[in-house]
């Protein structure tokens, strides 16, 4: 039985395709597009050169190519391309761990890339090859910086990043191990930066609209989009600190719950926090509460014990004029709404854990429309669909939907 040698029978076939151009795609003229084959366009993402090909990779890209060989099989013409996404963590990263020049070690881990895939086989088009390093990739991504900068969907504001004291540098969530920097093993602060950010909001509805459009989408994937995207509809209610004229907004999908918040909660990042408590007797407590939740996930602090550090400051209540306790929690979080909610622990499962541990007082303003008055303090209630309210003053007996209209 003759023996299969894949170094000399592969590097034969690849040799081949390399000759006669097999998987390259030049582009149709224009007058040739419209009769053009079906076509279809397959790009993963690019890998970091920050090394070389692992069994990720491996993975990644076989999948690629599966699919392009069923397409191109199906009589599509195939257009899959490669580069490398060289800018970013992983080449900084490298660069430092070898001590050499960004660019020299990014286009040395390029070549050695470039120099394995072809020998995996895959049908890749190399006429295409992009690096985005290079000042003629991303002069248009500066281009297209600009046309959103002239439509002012690009801004600068201050926002929240993980910092290391001692490397004097931002950290990416991945770069903090247990609360540390992993690379020189200091203890991760929270730093508001001023940065750019891209207005996406701007086409949230049309995202979301145009889903319905994707008839052959799993409805799990479609799911998952929309739960990314996040609409919520609901109402922006301004608290004001007690004592000042410092106003504090909350953005609330509940208006009807009002007359139940009986604290106040901001994220550990909320600009306004530092200026809150200075002078005050909580200042070193809050602040260092501040410091040690920088160095949490968004995931770890959702999963953790609710905790936080009360400011000795209180908000006052706009519907009833009640000034209820303003506190710190990493369980609030700066991506959503404004970073600060009203608490209504009767009626949130996350707002009564932290009210149980913390001896908050839990009233309940809703109940169900046939159901019995709400039970004894420290009782959680869940949202029914016929709810009305109770314990609201003048909105007493109406329904949520009214009452969020009221």
């Amino acid at each position: 039985m003759e023996r299969y040698d894949p170094q000399a029978i592969e590097a034969k076939w690849q040799q081949v395709w390399a000759d006669e151009g097999a998987f390259e795609v030049p582009n149709p003229d224009l007058d040739a597009l419209e009769a053009h084959q079906p076509k279809s366009y397959v790009v993963e993402m690019l890998p970091y050169p920050s090394g070389e090909l692992h069994m990720g990779h491996t993975l990644n890209y076989t999948i690629g190519d599966v699919v392009t060989h069923l397409r191109r099989r199906r009589g599509m013409k195939v257009l899959r391309p490669m580069g490398y996404d060289a800018f970013g963590l992983p080449a900084e990263n490298a660069a430092i761990r070898e001590g050499g020049h960004p660019r020299a070690v990014t286009e040395r881990n390029s070549a050695s890339i470039r120099d394995q895939m072809p020998r995996m086989g895959w049908a890749i088009a190399w006429s295409g090859e992009i690096s985005t390093h290079e000042p003629a990739y991303y002069r248009w991504t500066q281009w297209l910086f600009l046309r959103f900068f002239e439509r002012g969907l690009a801004y600068r504001k201050e926002a929240p990043v993980k910092w290391c004291p001692k490397d004097q540098t931002v950290l990416a969530n991945e770069q903090v191990i247990d609360g540390r920097c992993e690379r020189c093993g200091s203890e991760v602060e929270a730093k508001n930066l001023t940065q750019w950010f891209f207005r996406i909001t701007q086409y949230a509805d049309e995202l979301l609209d145009e889903m319905e459009l994707l008839e052959q989408w799993p409805e799990r994937v479609l799911t998952m989009q929309r739960n990314w995207i996040g609409r919520s509809k609901g109402a922006r209610v301004l608290f004001r600190v007690e004592g000042s004229d410092e106003e504090l907004p909350v953005f609330t999908t509940r208006p009807d719950t009002l007359f139940g918040a009986t604290f106040f909660v901001m994220a550990p990042e909320h600009p306004l926090v530092p200026s809150l408590v200075a002078g005050a007797e909580h200042e070193a407590e809050v602040l260092e509460y501040v410091r040690r939740a920088a160095a949490r996930s968004e995931v770890e602090r959702e999963e953790k014990e609710k905790d936080g550090a009360v400011t000795g400051r209180y908000a006052v209540n706009p519907v009833n004029g009640e000034a209820i306790p303003i506190w710190v929690a990493d369980y609030v979080l700066m991506g959503y709404g404004t970073g600060a909610i009203m608490a209504v622990p009767a009626h949130d499962e996350r707002d009564h854990a932290f009210a149980e541990r913390y001896g908050i007082e839990v009233r309940a303003v809703v109940r169900p429309a046939d159901g019995d008055e709400p039970g004894a303090r420290g009782a959680f209630s869940a949202h029914t669909e016929d709810e009305v309210l109770v314990n609201s003053g003048e909105f007493n007996g109406l329904s949520s939907p009214e009452a969020k209209e009221r």
